[in-house]
């Protein structure tokens, strides 16, 4: 039947004069026509034709990634869905639909096979910064099991359904669909969670000043003016001003590339309009915390201002502090490893001799418990030739409890490689400053145990390795180093 109706109307088109792909076919049923007959005798739909032009394609950055407990692998970042969600939601914009990621470029849904030969198809993908290495997210809930959620793999146009604690790539979509013509080509976001305005080229350099210690401390980074925040600044932090609209000033934060709009009331230009920005005056002395009492509190607290004021941070034993001002018997301080401004007791904050805090580490040690070689041993542990206490994941728990603390999340792990100035999953072993840091502060170039179980295995829980600061999963019957931090902290 399908095969006469064909016939006829192939006879009616060169009777009648029909020219090639000059039909509406838009409302024929896939029995009365396949989809060869269609290509010939059917006009192209130029709505499905322009659906993935019109939607444009927000890559993560790496800050924006690392931010949200993602992984950067081949240049992409990798996640779970709910952390996926969270990055699209930071960047204004939404993860796609698994009908919008189908079509982020023609393919071949039927014969899976002929994509990975579509020359076209593959550089079409590629073009927009898409990867050949995992599947993407989309935001489809399967409708057969709530639990799992579709992906997309472009390399050949297959979607699955997977849990959604399993790690895939994500690309997010703009909220608001795009209006420029096709021609244009957009810039992923690489290096902060909004794009530089690239128009204005005479960018003038600007510090952040006379913030109130008594205050919050910190001066909001937002999306738009009176928009969400998505970062702070600090005095003395350094800006690029990119454009002003009404009291806020669109910047860009030097120390780290983030850009997004601040009140124009702290921030104050410099005499310089390059990037390279000079150095604002300030104190030069530098302290110590030490002569904390290890059975009182074991910390000193962090005021928001002298005296009285509510408590906003803690520092411990060995901390590194740029000391600010002096009234009284109270420092105001700003912490090393962290940047936060407040007011600490001067009877726990001792001044030193330097007059740099460049080179300053991050010895928190007090927040560190390193198991000793009785309790490492007893709990099942080995301790190696260096000292280091080795065990497996469930003795490592044992020993951490034994010795007053618990195993470090992989967040506290993290931590302390940026306390130093590493760089997560990247390349650290030439940056000298970084390995002598993790080394002062007890740390070994190996792998150390996290109490993070893995989410796609409950068999592997994750490690840190300090040379590099790249986290791998591993199984948990292996032996790795253990390092405990104590509970709460």
């Amino acid at each position: 039947m399908q095969k006469i109706i064909l016939l006829i109307l192939l006879a009616m088109s060169s009777l009648v004069g029909i020219e090639k792909n000059s039909m509406d076919c838009s409302d024929t049923p896939d029995w009365v026509m396949s989809e060869a007959d269609k290509k010939y005798l059917c006009k192209e739909n130029d709505s499905s034709k322009k659906a993935h032009i019109e939607k444009e394609w927000l890559k993560v950055s790496s800050t924006l990634c690392a931010d949200n407990d993602g992984k950067n692998d081949h240049g992409q970042c990798e996640a779970t869905w709910e952390d996926a969600q969270k990055m699209c939601k930071a960047l204004d914009a939404r993860l796609p639909t698994i009908e919008e990621l189908s079509v982020a470029c023609p393919s071949n849904t039927k014969n899976l096979d002929e994509n990975i030969k579509d020359l076209k198809y593959q550089e079409c993908y590629k073009s927009q910064g898409f990867s050949t290495e995992n599947y993407y997210w989309s935001s489809t809930v399967d409708e057969v099991d709530p639990g799992k959620t579709l992906a997309y793999y472009l390399y050949v146009g297959r979607k699955m359904a997977y849990k959604q604690n399993y790690g895939f790539y994500v690309r997010c979509l703009k909220n608001e669909v795009a209006k420029k013509s096709v021609s244009e080509k957009k810039k992923p976001l690489e290096k902060s969670y909004l794009s530089p305005n690239d128009d204005k080229k005479d960018t003038s350099a600007a510090i952040v000043y006379s913030l109130d210690p008594n205050g919050d401390g910190f001066l909001s980074i937002r999306t738009k003016p009176k928009g969400r925040e998505i970062g702070k600044l600090y005095n003395g932090d350094k800006v690029k001003i990119l454009s002003k609209k009404g009291k806020y000033y669109k910047i860009e934060k030097v120390s780290s590339g983030m850009v997004g709009y601040a009140h124009s009331n702290w921030i104050r230009k410099t005499s310089s309009t390059s990037s390279s920005i000079a150095s604002t005056p300030s104190s030069n002395k530098v302290g110590v915390v030490q002569g904390l009492d290890p059975n009182g509190d074991g910390f000193l607290a962090l005021r928001a201002k002298y005296k009285t004021g509510r408590q906003i941070g803690k520092l411990y034993e060995g901390d590194k502090v740029k000391i600010l001002a002096k009234r009284g018997k109270w420092y105001k301080v700003k912490t090393v490893s962290a940047g936060q401004v407040g007011w600490a007791h001067g009877n726990w904050v001792r001044e030193t001799s330097s007059h740099s805090t460049q080179n300053l580490k991050n010895t928190t040690i007090n927040k560190w418990i390193t198991p000793s070689k009785t309790i490492c041993e007893k709990n099942g542990g080995k301790i190696d030739d260096n000292g280091y206490c080795t065990s497996t994941w469930t003795n490592a728990k044992k020993i951490c409890l034994a010795s007053g603390g618990e195993l470090a999340s992989i967040k506290e792990l993290k931590t302390a490689i940026r306390d130093c100035g590493g760089v997560i999953d990247s390349d650290n072993i030439g940056n000298e400053s970084y390995q002598k840091c993790y080394e002062a502060n007890g740390f070994a170039s190996n792998g150390y145990w996290s109490s993070t179980t893995s989410a796609g295995n409950s068999d592997n829980a994750w490690l840190v390795y300090f040379d590099d600061g790249n986290r791998y999963g591993n199984l948990k019957y292996l032996s790795h180093y253990v390092r405990c931090v104590r509970a709460g902290q």
